[in-house]
């Protein structure tokens, strides 16, 4: 944040100059409340997207963070009618900890993902 307020963000640089010291919202744990927000805002219009559409696929990748624990992006891939038109999209849904690698750990964690979002 010091960097983009360095950097030409006036707004940013305004804030954190003015703000009290207590309420500059740059701590890991209000940052990260903020990325959950508007992830989830997000993600509820990229599910209401996904029954508009109401066929999809689903792509997943999967790497390790640094503790060797299995990151899962899930992607869903759709078409979109509109005005005679058509568009594809592509959208992250969402990333989850895999516990495991074998398909049948990966379909399970899939399944879960597509259950909690009511995505048939």
């Amino acid at each position: 944040m010091t960097y983009l307020s360095n950097n030409g963000n006036e707004v940013l640089k305004n804030h954190l100059l003015t703000a009290p010291k207590n309420a500059t919202y740059l701590s890991a744990q209000s940052q990260n409340t903020m990325i959950s927000i508007v992830g989830e805002a997000v993600r509820e219009g990229v599910l209401a997207r996904l029954r508009e559409a109401q066929k999809f696929v689903v792509l997943m990748d999967e790497t390790q963070d640094l503790s060797h624990r299995g990151q899962v992006s899930i992607f869903v891939r759709f078409v979109i009618f509109r005005n005679g038109k058509e568009k594809e999209e592509e959208r992250l849904l969402a990333m989850v900890t895999a516990d495991g690698k074998t398909g049948v750990e990966l379909e399970a964690l899939l399944l879960g993902v597509l259950e909690k979002y009511k995505l048939e």
